[in-house]
């Protein structure tokens, strides 16, 4: 039991220094202080030297993207504060170890106090992000590691090359976050969708990050789709592995995590020409074979479905048109097989009703209502039992 605790304190002190050494970098890029100090790099090199300080580090470091997702903590009370003798010369775990008291002598001033329990708040918010965050997400870095994001707008496609020799194609209304690492090359595909065509490393694994899943590439191109409740994935060429993961560090909170639905599928590899979609819900298809043109058509102009609900196809030509379209529940569970050419959005919409029993309306200067027209369908019910 005693080698139990000693074993936590050692974590727990080792998470701190990991702490304070993103501090120390933070300080040094936002300052003039040199980064080629030898003295500072020589003390870096043999604390990180070490694998578990290496990855303590990178659990603390990768939490820098999310942090705007912590909430600023709540002001303290004046009596807590006055209550509150803890100066800081020593770590707060340390301070709670030998359990010391509030002494009733020598009452502090409130704003000087909660100034120096501020100073010390950055370090307290990465180490538990940290040990939270990480105990499902992959994301690490290094001091000298970059965070970019990428975003198109309304009907813009986009490619990008990245440091690495993969490309990005990124279709309208697309954002994506870009985290390379010395192990790692991760992509966070936020909204939208992006064909990525993949150079192989096996010593720095490709992953895209997408809703609540991950997507492994292995010496590959493929497509991934996201909208607001689902996810498509389609290979191109090679292979990928898609599982599920555990919700991220916004998603913690005990209200949010008790309404977040469980994850009800096992991991799959996809192979070329194959497809498969996870869902917000918690449910995945299963693999299929799918057009690898269809699935990528957008690169070239136009966007390809087949025997797709109007209600997805709606969601991705949204990002096409200046304008939005909107739809009732029975017209978006209908099924669309077609193109949609992107630039003739306006054309296609307003066409609909000639094959489907809907009335297309242009309800203001940039939203267009697909509604389902009851009677039409009725008509087209009757016309159909007279052929037969």
């Amino acid at each position: 039991m005693i080698e139990g605790n000693e074993t936590s304190v050692r974590r727990r002190s080792r998470r701190y220094e990991a702490a304070q050494w993103l501090v120390e970098w933070q300080h040094r890029a936002e300052s003039d202080s040199p980064n080629d100090d030898p003295g500072f790099l020589q003390r870096w090199k043999q604390w990180s030297a070490d694998e578990e300080n290496g990855a303590a580090y990178d659990q603390i470091a990768s939490t820098l993207p999310g942090m705007k997702n912590c909430r600023r903590p709540p002001m303290p009370r004046e009596a807590e504060c006055t209550a509150d003798e803890y100066d800081g010369s020593v770590p707060v775990e340390e301070w709670l170890a030998h359990e010391r008291h509030p002494a009733t002598t020598n009452k502090r001033d409130l704003r000087a106090i909660w100034r120096r329990a501020w100073r010390f708040t950055p370090v307290a918010l990465a180490a538990v992000a940290g040990i939270i965050f990480f105990q499902s997400v992959w994301l690490d870095k290094r001091p000298t590691d970059h965070v970019v994001t990428y975003e198109t707008g309304s009907g813009e496609n986009r490619k990008i090359r990245m440091p690495d020799g993969s490309t990005l194609t990124l279709g309208a209304r697309t954002t994506i976050s870009t985290y390379y690492t010395d192990r790692r090359r991760i992509i966070v595909l936020n909204s939208g969708e992006g064909f990525f065509n993949v150079i192989h490393d096996p010593t720095r694994p490709f992953i895209v990050l997408a809703e609540r899943g991950y997507i492994k590439a292995i010496g590959t191109s493929f497509n991934v789709l996201r909208n607001c409740d689902r996810v498509v994935v389609t290979v191109i060429e090679g292979a990928v592995d898609v599982a599920p993961r555990e919700p991220s560090m916004e998603d913690r909170d005990a209200r949010v995590a008790s309404a977040t639905p469980k994850m009800q599928w096992l991991p799959a590899r996809l192979t070329q020409g194959q497809e498969m979609s996870y869902a917000a819900n918690g449910t995945a298809s299963p693999v299929t074979h799918a057009g690898s043109k269809r699935a990528t058509s957008w690169r070239e102009g136009r966007l390809q479905y087949g025997q797709e609900s109007l209600a997805h196809v709606v969601m991705d030509v949204n990002r096409y048109w200046s304008h939005q379209i909107i739809y009732d529940r029975e017209a978006g569970e209908l099924r669309y097989t077609g193109d949609v050419p992107q630039s003739n959005i306006d054309g296609w919409v307003h066409a609909l009703h000639e094959i489907f029993p809907v009335e297309v309306l242009d309800t203001d200067a940039t939203h267009v209502l697909v509604r389902f027209h009851r009677d039409t369908a009725i008509q087209e019910s009757q016309r159909n039992t007279e052929r037969r």
